[in-house]
């Protein structure tokens, strides 16, 4: 709040993907929870996934934005809006010397180097791209390139003519056409960036090559930090220590064409309302429940939200890939094909590669149908139930250490969702949640008020404030019986399972 900062924050501009729907990326929207913005904060929408903003992916990961330099990538564009915001507002960022005035010539400070000018490079294929996306998702005229100085040096983000979270479901319903016709629809497969998918190490020999190589590799940096110590040991611990040498990153095999098969499989089975393969019970341990929170989604909206996304798809997809009309060659391409170059070569699809290489397979209770959770100050976008908080599973007797969760899907029994089933050909489940001792197996005893206070609400922070206080009191409360029953010679302990009583 400006309350808080006292007017240090001059500039606040955060760029949001909207195409995201991992669930352990959700949004945290820089938008109060009553609806209003910081004073000089701006919110902007692009398309692509979390990293397809930050810069994280190469060229050519997942076959996308294929060539020597980053100038095909999304993140380009992003790079470029946050430096021209950044010296909009003052920061002293380096410019390319060119365009130095020549009464500041002699700053050297300011001039960027020719190769870190190269870094902001973007292709005019990418711009057309964007621009299309502009055009036929938001409905703006698609500029006349290029921009004037002048159109230029004032640019701004269009104000949207919607909230957020509808801006989120519009550029999600988008993507959902375009997945209906390259994943359901099977084109996915005679795509180039299919084909330009890495996937050398789909094979087995080359994926024990592969791991292999890495483990070496780690192996020699271990090497080399052994002998910084060693060398620092034997000059007596003189100076500073010695900065150790970075590790290798986690193994992760190139297989992204098995990835993005599996995904398009998946999207396909869902789409055509084909159960996945899910286990009806689930277990959760944690030896040291975490200081911060853990949520719970409300199941019950996931059928309603698949509908929604599904039919708006299929409203959009004709509209995506209308037919190639017969012309001159060298004709223009539409925005609409132009919308779908952006899809197939820049738009990264995080799902299918995250987590797979660690459990083969994509992130659990995720899906291609489902909306973003966004989480404006202390309310989110959808009813979320408190699971665990301060260190302590919520609604417990007592403070618990560790705690084994069972989740377990039950079948809905209500005339609107069995309705919605037969046209949906899937089957709306509600998520029962039990905590039990990680140790004994014994379900931890629960307050008599717990399930109202684990109930689904929007108003999560506020719940998990009060929680946090509840729970830090019953700490104290604990702690001054268990000290007056020691001044009186009695010691409170739980009992154990089977045993006598304590």
């Amino acid at each position: 709040s400006e309350e808080t900062y006292g007017g240090l924050v001059k500039r606040c501009v955060h760029l949001v993907s909207t195409h995201e729907q991992r669930l352990s990326f959700p949004l945290d929207s820089i938008r109060r929870s009553d609806g209003s913005y910081p004073t000089g904060s701006t919110e902007v929408i692009y398309p692509g996934v979390h990293s397809d903003l930050g810069g994280g992916y190469p060229p050519g990961e997942q076959g996308k934005a294929i060539g020597k330099t980053d100038g095909l990538l999304l993140s380009q564009i992003a790079l470029h809006e946050m430096y021209a915001a950044a010296f909009d507002s003052g920061a002293p960022l380096k410019v390319p010397e060119d365009v130095l005035p020549t009464y500041l010539a002699s700053n050297t400070w300011r001039k960027m180097p020719l190769e870190l000018g190269k870094e902001f490079l973007i292709i005019p294929d990418l711009v057309n791209r964007f621009n299309a996306w502009r055009q036929v998702t938001l409905g703006l005229e698609m500029p006349k390139q290029p921009l004037s100085e002048e159109e230029a040096a004032r640019f701004e983000p269009v104000r949207s003519a919607v909230a957020l979270e509808q801006a989120m479901k519009n550029q999600l319903d988008w993507l959902t056409a375009w997945r209906i016709n390259r994943y359901a629809g099977g084109t996915l497969l005679s795509t180039p960036f299919f084909h330009e998918a890495p996937n050398r190490d789909a094979k087995k020999a080359h994926y024990e090559q592969s791991q292999q190589a890495q483990e070496e590799k780690q192996q020699a940096v271990l090497k080399q930090r052994k002998a910084q110590r060693t060398a620092f040991a034997l000059s007596g611990g003189r100076g500073e220590p010695p900065v150790l040498a970075p590790g290798v990153p986690d193994f992760d095999p190139e297989i992204a064409q098995k990835q993005l098969r599996e995904a398009a499989a998946e999207f396909s089975r869902d789409y055509r309302g084909e159960r996945r393969e899910l286990h009806s019970t689930w277990q959760f341990a944690l030896d040291d429940i975490m200081g911060p929170a853990i949520y719970v989604l409300n199941s019950d909206d996931d059928l309603m939200e698949y509908l929604q996304m599904k039919l708006a798809g299929e409203a959009l997809v004709k509209r995506l890939f209308r037919p190639v009309p017969t012309g001159k060659i060298g004709q223009p391409e539409s925005p609409e094909s132009l919308l779908v170059a952006l899809y197939d070569n820049q738009v990264h699809d995080s799902r299918a590669w995250f987590m797979y290489s660690s459990i083969g397979s994509r992130e659990p209770w995720g899906g291609y149908f489902r909306y973003r959770v966004i989480y404006f100050g202390k309310i989110c976008s959808r009813p979320l139930s408190l699971l665990t908080v301060a260190g302590n599973v919520v609604g417990a007797v007592l403070p618990t250490g560790n705690v084994l969760f069972n989740f377990k899907q039950k079948k809905v029994v209500n005339t609107m969702v069995d309705t919605l089933d037969k046209v949906s050909k899937t089957s709306a489940t509600q998520l029962e949640v039990s905590a039990h001792d990680l140790s004994t197996r014994e379900l931890i005893p629960m307050l008599p008020d717990a399930e109202q206070t684990k109930a689904f609400t929007h108003n999560v922070g506020e719940v998990t404030s009060q929680q946090r206080q509840f729970i830090e009191a019953r700490r104290v409360q604990i702690g001054k019986e268990n000290l007056k029953a020691r001044w009186a010679g009695k010691t409170l302990e739980r009992t154990p399972s089977g045993g006598p009583e304590k």
